[in-house]
């Protein structure tokens, strides 16, 4: 709730599965603030015709969702001119986002709504954030992950665990408040999660990296 900027009241849907960690952002984040969770039924998470239209009718400020549904949402509502002029959070999370033509039309559309990009694998939860700002016209294809948010840290490495320059390609790893591994699977909980390089020599960051594999 540090990180973005919906405050008290707000209405937030509930889009998300339960099964997913991002839900838990979706429930604890609202109600935890004062906020107003607004449920849908079963049958809306796949009709973004219908579900458009709900989220203007019940003045939906803030909602979670992929960049399939995100772009889903942003080409309907563009089609049928349905504005959500309650918006006024947009968080992308669960795989890349793309900035697509309709997505950049949308939000030049509604001003008022941001969008953030959130990074975070199922090993740590969300790790890192980055918002979009300034003309919509003007955002890259593809969005930053940001920079982490407190309790995590993000370390680029080449294949021998060393940090790389600023520019130089290397693999991301996690550190802070992260997974201690794999249920009954040692051998893939030692391959993805290694000793904190720096451990030795700055103490706070004791403990495990864990890598990603993206690059």
């Amino acid at each position: 709730m540090a990180v973005t900027a919906v405050g008290a009241g707000a209405r937030t849907l509930q889009y998300m599965s339960l099964s997913f960690d991002v839900s838990v952002q979706e429930i604890l984040g609202t109600l935890c603030a004062g906020g107003t969770l607004v449920l849908i039924p079963e049958a809306l998470h796949k009709d973004l015709n219908r579900l458009c239209a709900f989220m203007a009718r019940e003045r939906i400020a803030r909602a979670y969702f992929p960049y399939i549904a995100l772009q889903q949402l942003a080409t309907v509502s563009i089609a049928t001119g349905t504005r959500l002029d309650a918006l006024e959070e947009v968080v992308s999370t669960g795989e890349q986002l793309v900035v697509s033509p309709q997505i950049r039309e949308f939000f030049a559309a509604h001003p008022r709504a941001r969008l953030w990009n959130m990074y975070g694998p199922s090993e740590s939860h969300v790790v890192s954030v980055h918002r979009l700002d300034g003309d919509p016209a003007n955002w890259g294809e593809t969005a930053a992950i940001g920079r982490p948010v407190p309790g995590f840290s993000m370390l680029v490495l080449n294949a021998n665990g060393h940090l790389v320059p600023p520019g130089i390609p290397g693999e991301l790893h996690l550190g802070g408040l992260i997974s201690p591994g794999y249920n009954n699977l040692p051998e893939e909980t030692a391959r993805r999660f290694l000793a904190h390089p720096l451990a030795s020599v700055v103490p706070s960051r004791k403990g495990l990296l864990y890598r990603t594999g993206d690059l």
